[in-house]
């Protein structure tokens, strides 16, 4: 450090301590506003609603965060670029930066805004709007990214959280935080960039040189918001994206997209080779007329030179054909939603885990696979298999007498390897067949209504706690219909993954929806064992682990978490069970009590996907509101420092510095062993003094293997529960929990408590020892 930076920092320091400010001449003070109450927060800044103390109007007050990646200057580069680009854009649908305002620090500095009363994220779960309002709001958003994109500004995080609407209906983009000029000819800028559901396929599939046609996108993903009241795509994980992508516009092709095959992912795309579009799913959303499913498609489309523009967008038939669009001063007036303040989203998210979901059919029956929807009159045929095609058994379980069978059952087609599922004479006529995998499923293979449940097959663990509870609430809505509902699922080997996912889910249902009994749950499928990986299956695991996680476990662990009160099914929050995952990258196992994530620091430098944490980083405010919104007061971390730099692990007096116990038990794992006696004991003695209410998070690189293995340690002492039945609970709640064969017999081999007190005490004689 040199003197000269040191004198003035010093100088800049007295100033503080003297009272003196702002520090940056030119600006106004902060004290010319007064803050009335804050209302959201987001990665770059703590925005508050706040007053002119001279005039009283009302405004937006936001405080950057100083901590997230600067430039030379020493000033974050993404707070630069808003200011810049928000002092520049004059557009009655962006939101107005008035003024930079500053305290007498440089770690206050505000952005004044205009007040904008509602998001629309909000409104969408509150109001159902009229076809009239959605296209006045869909050509206010056009045009305001119109104006973007004519000034060679790309916004790169449209979503509805950053679209405001006012008390006069008129929409406001804000959150220009990831924005930036762009120009001709296009370069290479970063990928991490958009929310995952609504990221664009080139962005997804590695594209680096991206233009305007992104933002288009996004769009179109908020128009299918609009229609559905619900994100167009749910994604969980950018292949599952891509997936549910796929699902709906298909897979490309180098004709529909020429070079498609030449980016960087590309080889993702081979998992969805089989999809075909599905649009129809949409056509027959009452809502959206031809016209309309027309500008989606076009909004929507794989290839970002062939998708629409906003301008050319704004003129298109869907604006003027009846109903025309509401005017903005027509447009329903809304309870104002921030004189209280809202809740960050991440606050949101954690909370909706304690709010019961409605089981309605549009929530329930998410189609994982678009295309795979055709209706048609009851009763539906039987489908004979084609000469082609050469059948394998057809073992039919009856779950619930005629009324619910599994089905296990598989035909190849010759010569290109596809898979066409069957149904034969022994199953009898059905009203619904569902799938509840993706591999089996073949275009018009049923002439019957049938629904799809995506499968996490990246270890071939369970399935996820969200899917099993997602198809149990669909087979109850069928069978209370008095609906006959077959499940079918693929055989052999290849699919025995499928299979078992297929298996479990079915059997799942009476568990969980009837009341049945453990014991007459699992007799129903005596004989028919299938089962999982009980450990995942990461590449450096080679040959692939044993499937010894059997069915009767994985039905064990869902009566257990049921008796314990982990699992209550009428409250279980499918949709923030996803967003948990897909936005924090962290799942509770035990509710409220134990969380799981990854090391939460952006780590934009490391190659490896798995420790691509989407946490922000830790010493930002809106990641501490999480954790106290969710009442975690004590954080394990079982991983070292990495390199400094963007990978650099943070710094424990962060979290101390709140009132919260920081647990330091890292150690170096490479292999995926089992976590040493004295770090079980350091976390089994850290965690000692936690009260009944509060909860403890666990973290290691990936929040996979150590992680897994140290919260499971602590729920069995906890608990008083065996780990070969808690081994199950944690894969289907965080899938690629346990992450090798060793910390796998090492939870199986810890019955209960005592199990557990006997690894402290062998900790204890080791330290005497030595």
């Amino acid at each position: 450090m040199s003197c000269q930076s040191g004198a003035k920092r010093q100088r800049t320091q007295a100033q503080v301590d003297a009272g003196f400010g702002p520090v940056i001449p030119g600006c106004r003070s902060v004290q010319q506003y007064r803050k009335l109450n804050r209302i959201d927060e987001g990665t770059y800044g703590v925005v508050y609603r706040a007053c002119d103390v001279e005039t009283g109007e009302v405004v937006a007050l936001k405080q950057l965060k100083l901590t997230a990646v600067k430039s030379d200057d020493g000033f974050p580069s993404s707070s630069l670029r808003e200011i810049s680009l928000l002092l520049e854009i004059q557009h009655p649908n962006v939101v107005r930066c008035r003024e930079v305002v500053v305290g007498n620090s440089l770690q206050h500095i505000f952005m004044v805004m205009e007040y904008v009363e509602h998001e629309l994220k909000v409104l969408l779960s509150k109001h159902i709007f009229a076809i009239a309002e959605m296209k006045c709001l869909l050509i206010q958003l056009l045009r305001g990214v119109g104006h973007l994109h004519q000034c060679w500004i790309l916004h790169r995080d449209l979503k509805t959280s950053n679209i405001l609407l006012d008390k006069n209906g008129v929409l406001k983009i804000c959150d220009f935080g990831l924005a930036r000029h762009f120009g001709q000819p296009l370069r290479p800028y970063t990928q991490r960039v958009q929310s995952l559901w609504y990221r664009a396929p080139e962005i997804l599939l590695g594209q680096r040189i991206y233009s305007s046609a992104i933002d288009i996108w996004s769009i179109g993903c908020v128009f299918g918001e609009l229609l559905l009241r619900r994100p167009l795509f749910e994604g969980k994980a950018e292949l599952h994206q891509l997936g549910l992508i796929f699902g709906l516009a298909g897979l490309p092709s180098e004709e529909s997209w020429p070079e498609c095959q030449e980016l960087p992912n590309w080889k993702l795309a081979d998992s969805f080779k089989d999809l075909l579009p599905g649009w129809e799913v949409l056509a027959e959303h009452g809502s959206l007329s031809a016209l309309g499913l027309d500008l989606l498609q076009s909004l929507l489309q794989l290839c970002p030179d062939r998708r629409s523009s906003a301008e050319v967008a704004q003129q298109h038939a869907y604006f003027v054909e009846v109903p025309l669009p509401q005017e903005t001063e027509m447009l329903p007036t809304f309870k104002e939603s921030n004189s209280e303040g809202r809740r960050s989203n991440s606050g949101r998210i954690v909370e909706a885990l304690k709010i019961s979901e409605t089981c309605e059919t549009e929530n329930v029956c998410r189609f994982m696979n678009a295309a795979a929807s055709r209706a048609v009159p009851f009763p539906a045929p039987r489908l004979e298999p084609a000469a082609c095609f050469c059948c394998l058994p057809m073992p039919i379980v009856n779950v619930l007498g005629a009324d619910l069978r599994w089905a296990d059952d598989v035909a190849c087609v010759q010569g290109n390897g596809m898979w066409k599922p069957t149904v034969t004479d022994e199953s009898g006529d059905v009203d619904v067949v569902c799938f509840l995998n993706e591999a089996c499923v073949h275009k018009g293979a049923y002439q019957v209504p049938h629904y799809v449940v995506d499968g996490y097959y990246h270890d071939d663990g369970p399935p996820a706690l969200d899917q099993i509870v997602e198809s149990s609430r669909f087979l109850h809505e069928k069978l209370q219909a008095k609906k006959k509902v077959l499940v079918v699922c693929p055989a052999g080997e290849k699919f025995a993954s499928h299979r078992a996912f297929s298996a479990l889910c079915t059997a799942a249902y009476p568990l969980l929806m009837k009341g049945c009994t453990l014991d007459a749950a699992v007799s129903v499928w005596t004989g028919h064992e299938v089962g999982f990986r009980q450990h995942s299956w990461a590449p450096l695991h080679k040959p692939a682990p044993p499937r010894h996680l059997s069915l009767e476990k994985c039905l064990e662990a869902l009566d257990l978490a049921i008796r314990q009160k982990w699992l209550e099914v009428e409250h279980f929050n499918v949709r923030a069970f996803r967003d948990l995952c897909a936005e924090w990258d962290a799942a509770w196992v035990i509710p409220g009590q134990i969380l799981l994530f990854a090391d939460p620091v952006t780590t934009a430098l490391d190659p490896d996907p798995a420790t691509a944490s989407h946490l922000v980083p830790p010493d930002s405010p809106n990641f501490f509101s999480w954790f106290e919104s969710n009442n975690v007061t004590t954080l394990v971390r079982l991983n070292k420092d990495r390199e400094s730099g963007l990978n650099k692990s943070y710094d424990p007096n962060l979290f101390m510095d709140l009132g919260m116990t920081h647990v330091q038990a890292a150690y170096d794992d490479t292999q995926g062993g089992v976590p040493p006696k004295d770090v079980l004991k350091k976390v089994i003695d850290g965690c000692a003094g936690i009260r009944e209410k509060e909860a403890i998070a666990f973290h290691c690189k990936a929040g996979f293997g150590r992680s897994g293995v140290c919260a499971a340690v602590l729920a069995i002492q906890r608990f008083d529960v065996p780990g070969e039945i808690l081994l199950p609970w944690l894969r289907m709640c965080r899938p690629g929990t346990i992450t090798t064969m060793q910390q796998a017999q090492f939870l199986q081999g810890l019955r209960g408590r005592a199990d557990v007190s006997k690894v402290m005490s062998q900790a204890d004689e080791c330290c005497t020892m030595q």
